[in-house]
């Protein structure tokens, strides 16, 4: 499985169009994409947790 970039334009940096490829935004598979990514780091942010007092216990140690 492969991603590709997929970053959408930002209106307010653009004087005018630059030559050369052609921005290829895709709106759908940017939402997909980026919903899969926020949920992926709010699962790792929830085992860090479990990580840190893991670490913490004195049995640990």
């Amino acid at each position: 499985m492969g991603v590709k970039a997929n970053i959408p334009p930002n209106p307010r940096n653009r004087r005018k169009p630059k030559p050369g490829r052609p921005c290829r935004f895709n709106g759908e598979a940017y939402r997909y994409m980026r919903s899969t990514i926020e949920r992926f780091f709010a699962w790792l942010k929830t085992f860090r947790r479990l990580n840190i007092r893991y670490k913490r216990l004195a049995s640990t140690s």
